[in-house]
């Protein structure tokens, strides 16, 4: 039963309630007849965060082509250049959040594109194969520091531009349109170079100029966003759009005591918690599908489509489920706890598939697959929103971003220790999907879920 009142340091009684709603309603009234661009700005970001993804998987689509080409490159380079995203993202995260919380959305818009130009600027410099290999690692560094300033401004968007009515749809075709950038990926990049050729240095060099065609129109797409963004993104609305952005925006907050004050609100780090168990592991697992399932003969050529459709997938059952959710206010924590619990199903049905109990085949792999990731994929949007909901006033650039570091750090722990431990048998990580999904339910359950933003902003 959800509740409204008491969270995160914020005590609104009735009669605060009251005066504000009298003091408020004009503005709101105005902001109605005078809309302001909040879908071209939601369209800024989607565009901005979902190019930034394809280029910070610029190699793993192409990995094959890539080792053809520089020979001095290996898998673990590939993976280095990946990696640097959740490596920056636990080491920029607060500064990414101050930022925000000081300067708003347009100077963290402006700096996130400016780092994701020359991020991709530097990989077209020419230079033997020792010089790029630290060009392209430089590269994804800036790039990835771009993505970690832009991966909390989302809910921050959404909660200034937007009505409480479109909130949680907001973040969730912006969070839907970012994943979709991994798709994305795996298009252009095998459009554009080829698999590995001959032997001949002339075919070796063959690949290296389809790869730089790649870079180049990377950086041709980040030149011409970071134009757009800087000459068109708007400082702020020209009317609030509820009245718990009015009141945000009329009180001067300091970011260290709002992290302070996040830092002590337990149910807030229960559903963070939450949230990083279920999908902490499940990256992990499916980038290793065609290991745990060799001896069934799934081939990488098949992962591959089954990763890209699991998020296609994701991407439309998360712009679905945050609709619903804006339908029907208020009730965020019972809509998670059935995504949850229908995604444990599945990865329950994956432990049976593995231990013989179900009769292995292809279709009924890609089905609990599909399934299972796609309904834990369609749920940071809700997560974040009702992280802003329990800790409301603190910002909300600052609430996603903490959630996003317990994400980020429940993959790495798991990356960790398939590095430390690499004879271990990667088929525990079966039955960790299931674990893992069933302690998320049940840290769920414990969430005291408050709805201080919505209470303020329907009276």
């Amino acid at each position: 039963m959800s509740q409204t009142g008491k969270s995160g340091g914020a005590r609104m009684s009735k009669s605060t309630l009251g005066s504000l709603s009298l003091n408020m309603s004009i503005l709101i009234s105005e902001s109605e007849e005078d809309c302001s661009p909040e879908w071209y700005v939601l369209f800024l970001y989607c565009i901005t965060s979902f190019c930034q993804v394809v280029v910070w998987n610029t190699w793993s689509p192409i990995a094959n082509s890539a080792l053809y080409a520089y020979p001095s490159w290996k898998e673990s380079t590939i993976a280095l250049l990946n990696n640097w995203s959740s490596i920056t993202f636990l080491l920029f995260i607060m500064p990414s959040c101050w930022l925000l919380n000081s300067r708003g959305l347009r100077p963290a818009f402006v700096i996130a594109t400016f780092l994701c130009v020359i991020g991709t600027g530097i990989r077209l410099i020419p230079a033997d194969d020792d010089t790029f290999t630290s060009l392209a690692h430089m590269g994804s560094i800036l790039n990835s520091i771009g993505g970690v300033t832009l991966s909390p401004a989302i809910v921050l968007l959404s909660s200034t531009w937007f009505p409480p009515n479109q909130r949680t749809s907001a973040t969730g075709i912006g969070t839907s349109l970012s994943l979709l950038g991994i798709a994305g990926s795996y298009i252009l990049g095998p459009t554009l170079v080829s698999e590995p050729l001959g032997p001949t240095d002339e075919d070796r060099q063959t690949v290296r100029n389809e790869i730089d065609v790649l870079l180049l129109i990377s950086f041709l797409l980040e030149l011409f966003l970071f134009d757009l963004v800087f000459f068109t993104f708007p400082i702020q609305p020209q009317r609030p759009a509820s009245r718990s952005a009015i009141l945000r925006g009329s009180v001067e907050t300091d970011f260290f005591s709002e992290v302070v004050q996040t830092a002590k609100n337990k149910s807030f780090w229960v559903l963070a918690l939450a949230s990083g168990l279920c999908s902490g592991i499940t990256g992990p697992w499916l980038s290793l599908l065609t290991i745990i399932f060799a001896q069934t003969g799934i081939t990488q050529s098949e992962t591959a489509k089954l990763g890209f459709w699991t998020i296609v997938c994701s991407c439309l059952l998360g712009l679905s489920v945050s609709r619903a959710s804006d339908a029907f206010q208020g009730h965020l924590k019972p809509i998670l706890m059935l995504m949850i619990a229908f995604g444990d199903f599945m990865f329950l049905w994956i432990v049976l598939i593995t231990t013989n109990i179900v009769p292995f085949n292809k279709g009924s792999l890609a089905v609990v697959v599909i399934g299972g990731l796609s309904s834990i994929w369609s749920t940071p949007a809700l997560f974040y929103e009702l992280g802003a909901e329990i800790t409301f006033p603190i910002q909300e650039g600052i609430v996603a971003g903490c959630m996003m570091a317990v994400n980020n750090m429940c993959a790495c722990l798991v990356y960790l220790q398939l590095y430390i431990f690499p004879s271990i048998d990667v088929s525990w990580m079966n039955y960790g999907l299931f674990v893992f999904g069933l302690m998320s339910l049940t840290l769920l359950s414990f969430v005291k879920e408050t709805y201080n933003r919505l209470a303020l902003d329907v009276t």
